[in-house]
């Protein structure tokens, strides 16, 4: 059985940062992914950052598949107060996304990442933040609905 995450990630930091971030996990693929999956661009792939910083599969083990993301989209780096930051909103199956961004964060000092992940399947919800390899998890209350 597989589950589905759906993740809203935030980069923060000065601009130059978040755009070497944003540049960094850009992949053009072409061939039969791109047919498979009906687009020609990854936004943010984290089969390219683990090319790019080999030491995260010793920690992470496998990145999640360029092929199993639905719906992976990218916002333009905008102005917030001094800093900048970037978006970026990604479905993934049977991979937590907060589980790599903490070592993630180690290669890019300059730049806060924050997730904001819910599991498609029970509704539960999960945020995470990191910054320079460390970070913390927590489970936001949601009040249950009454169904009837």
């Amino acid at each position: 059985m597989s589950t589905v995450f759906y993740n809203l990630i935030t980069l923060t930091g000065e601009r130059d940062a978040v755009r070497a971030v944003c540049r960094d996990g850009r992949r053009p693929i072409s061939g039969k992914l791109s047919k498979s999956i009906g687009i020609r661009r990854i936004d943010w792939s984290f089969e390219k950052l683990f090319q790019l910083h080999p030491a995260l599969s010793g920690i992470c083990g496998e990145p999640p598949r360029d092929e199993w993301h639905y719906g992976a989209s990218a916002g333009t780096v905008s102005r917030w107060g001094r800093f900048s930051q970037a978006r970026f909103r990604l479905e993934v199956k049977n991979y937590q996304i907060h589980e790599v961004l903490r070592p993630l964060s180690k290669f890019y000092p300059a730049v806060c990442f924050v997730n904001a992940e819910s599991c498609l399947d029970d509704s539960t919800a999960m945020s995470a933040f990191a910054y320079r390899g460390r970070g913390v998890t927590w489970n936001p209350h949601v009040p249950q609905r009454n169904p009837c």
